[in-house]
């Protein structure tokens, strides 16, 4: 093949992955069928129930985020304990872990609760479907692991020198 054939089909090629990347970038990726943005669509909610939906939204998150971080808190403690040289049998787990998960669980229960209950008779139909959708995406969410070599926070661990 000369070389002249090659580049043009390298051209076209080029041509036709910078047109794919433009219909991308135009037309964006498929968004959401459900989620915080994008809730009110399938339900065609007014703007009082879009205001109540968002003040769930907000407490939900308040709670989930104060929970999280007492997790944290108490998880470091206690991982941090395995430091201690003269530890070599397993602690049980706090209770206080247990019980800041009954929260976080009652919270999202009690979040999606108050989402069907600013629903009118005829938006309740799509609720089936915005609960489903919900349920694989936080069992989807609880599945994914971090990269290798980074922590669940995005950092990577401290490397130590054995020089």
């Amino acid at each position: 093949m000369e070389k002249v054939t090659l580049y043009k089909f390298t051209i076209a090629g080029l041509l036709l992955l910078n047109l794919i990347l433009v219909a991308f970038l135009w037309f964006g990726r498929p968004s959401a069928q459900f989620g915080p943005g994008t809730f009110e669509e399938p339900f065609g909610l007014n703007e009082q129930q879009k205001s109540e939906f968002f003040e769930s939204v907000e407490k939900h998150k308040a709670i989930t985020q104060q929970v999280n971080m007492n997790q944290r808190e108490i998880l470091k403690n206690y991982f941090g304990a395995l430091k201690d040289p003269t530890v070599f049998t397993s602690q049980p787990v706090p209770p206080e872990i247990i019980s800041l998960e009954e929260q976080k669980i009652q919270s999202t229960y009690d979040h999606f609760l108050a989402v069907k209950n600013i629903l009118t008779p005829e938006q309740l139909s799509e609720y089936p479907g915005f609960i489903d959708h919900v349920i694989r995406q936080v069992l989807k969410r609880g599945q994914q692991k971090p990269k290798p070599g980074r922590r669940n926070d995005g950092e990577r661990p401290e490397k130590k020198n054995d020089r």
